[in-house]
Parts: structure tokens; sequence; C-alpha cells
């Protein structure tokens, strides 16, 4: 026996003394496993967790969360009541069964066709107003990261799980949060999370939402590539693909980034620090042959990379025109 329930096991609210009926495994994490339920004939989610892990706290801190409600927001998949079986020791918690609309957040910004700038922006505010009413509250997430985000590209919605390392603002926790999104306070221990390492963890996400990158990895981590030329595994990509609309037509004329594509199927590394994002270059169209248009492929003349037209996703710089001479001032010209 591992300690985890099993399909076709019947579990058993704590408060609510309702019987549980046990389906099939959606999920699986370091904490424990999240089973499909069925709750006279309704669906919901069970979250049940490995033996082992401070069971005691862990037990007392979503006692607290089930007491207290879910924040004013309904993007938070939130505890609805404690459950134990009667075959399998340990605990775990039902929850209401997430939609399979959505998707992981990972999963969005590494799909080639990616949404509109108006979905990615709806979504980033439905995330801020969700944290902001959980702050509000006077709760901390603990845990702002990827793999706690879901979202629904179509309807613009996101849904926020794994709340269970919730807690109170600067209480101690058993999770402190993810690696590229925690606070350099929380990694060099010196103090507990709150809303304030809430709000680094959640201008990073943003940061990756918008740029499709870490908002202090750059050319640095570019240039970290070991001699295969492979990426660390900390380092995203970046996965900007050409808009379907513009394919065929000549980039424009102020400018357009260059997307490179080892012919090799190995990164590229760059011998120059680029003030863009990784793998890409901002030229001009008259370097570009006559041919190429948008979301064409072409070699470079160096014959070792694959380079990918993409339209210009940043802004002219802007025209500076001579400054003006006052009347009177400088050397007057000589009449004849």
């Amino acid at each position: 026996m591992d300690g985890l329930i099993q399909p076709g096991d019947t579990l058993r609210m704590e408060r609510a003394g309702a019987p549980l009926a046990v389906e099939k495994r959606i999920g699986e994490g370091g904490q424990g496993v999240v089973h499909a339920a069925r709750l006279n004939g309704a669906p919901f989610a069970v979250k049940w967790f490995r033996p082992g892990l401070d069971s005691d706290e862990m037990r007392a801190s979503i006692t607290a969360l089930i007491q207290r409600g879910r924040p004013p927001h309904p993007a938070f998949v939130w505890p609805i009541d404690l459950v134990s079986s009667g075959q399998v020791p340990g605990f775990g918690y039902v929850m209401p069964l997430l939609e399979p609309r959505f998707v992981s957040l990972a999963q969005l910004l590494n799909q080639d066709l990616q949404p509109s700038f108006r979905v990615i922006t709806t979504i980033g505010r439905e995330l801020v107003d969700a944290f902001a009413a959980l702050h509000s509250a006077g709760l901390c997430y603990r845990d702002i990261s990827f793999g706690n985000l879901r979202v629904d590209p179509a309807a613009s919605e996101a849904a926020i799980i794994d709340v269970d390392d919730t807690g109170v603002d600067g209480g101690n926790g058993l999770v402190k949060g993810t690696g590229p999104f925690m606070a350099p306070e929380l990694l060099r221990d010196e103090v507990f999370p709150s809303t304030v390492t809430d709000l680094y963890s959640l201008a990073v996400l943003l940061f990756y939402l918008l740029m499709h990158g870490h908002p202090l990895f750059g050319v640095r981590a570019d240039a970290s590539c070991d001699g295969a030329g492979r990426l660390p595994s900390r380092c995203w990509r970046r996965a900007h693909r050409p808009d379907q609309r513009l394919r065929g037509h000549r980039p424009a004329v102020r400018g357009a980034w260059i997307q490179a594509r080892p012919a090799d199927r190995r990164p590229a590394r760059r011998q120059a620090p680029l003030a863009c994002p990784p793998r890409a270059a901002l030229i001009w169209p008259a370097a570009l042959p006559a041919q190429v248009r948008c979301g064409d492929e072409f070699q470079d003349p160096s014959r070792r990379h694959v380079l990918l037209v993409d339209p210009p996703i940043v802004r002219a710089a802007p025209r500076r025109y001579p400054a003006r001479r006052r009347r009177g001032s400088g050397p007057r010209q000589r009449r004849d």
C-alpha cells in the first residue's frame, strides 16, 4: 500500500458526513494525488495527501481555510470539506472540479499561435484582481507559479488551484514558493511568505505572460548555454510566432524581428549581446531578400541558421528633428 486512494474507494466528508465515490486520477504531485469524485451524482475533485508530510500541521491549515471561506473572487478553487477513508490512513479535502476548458498557463505560453493581446491582458487583470481579493482578506498564497494556475483563453478567465498552501500574511508555512518566482528575501531565509513576496511572484508571472521570459534573465541567460548549445532548464525560450493574418506580407518598413532556428536543431550562441528577446534580432527589411515575406523561412549568408521573419513588435524610434536656431544667434551670413 502506498497510502493513496484508488478509483472505486469511498470517502466520507468530516463535517457533512456524506459519502464520496472516488473516480479516475486526474493529477499527481509532490504533495499528493487528485481524483475526480461524485457526491450525489454531482462532479467534484478530491486531493489526497501522501503520508508523512506534516499531516497535523497541514490538516490544521486546511481546516482554517475551510472555516474562513473562499475570498470574494471566483478564480480560487477553494476547499469545501475534509475527507477521510476507512481503508487508507490519511486525509484529503474535496473541492470543485475544474472544467476541462482550463489549461495550464505554461501550455498557453508554449502554443505556436498565441492569443491576442487583449486576451493576455484580460487574463493578467483577472489574476491581479484575484490575488488582491486574497490579500484584502489577510491571506497570502505563498506559491504563485505556472503549476498552480489554469486559464481559459476563449473566455479570458483564470483559475487558481492548490490553495492548501495559503495562509495568514507573514505566518510560517510549509511551502515558501517556486524557485524562479521567489523573492530574494525568501531565498535568503530572511522573512516568511507574505503579501509583499506574493506581489514579487505575481510581477514575475505577469512579465512571463507578456514577454515570455523572466525579467532577470536576458543575454546572460542566453550566453550561459553549455558547449553543446543547450539552454539550462531554468531558461525559457521565447515562443513567439508570426501572426497568421500577416503571412505573405512584406515586413514593415521600420523593422522586423528575426527569430533564429538553427538548422541542426541546436540553439545558436550569439557572440554579441542584443537588447531584445533571446534568439531574436531587429534588422531593417532592406537587409532581407526581396522575396521574403512574414512567416517565411530562409537561411542567412553564413548558412548556419534558419531564420523566421516576424512582424515588428517594438515601437519605432522617435523621429529626431534638428534643433531650431534662435533668431540673431550664430554667425550672420554675408550679403553680396
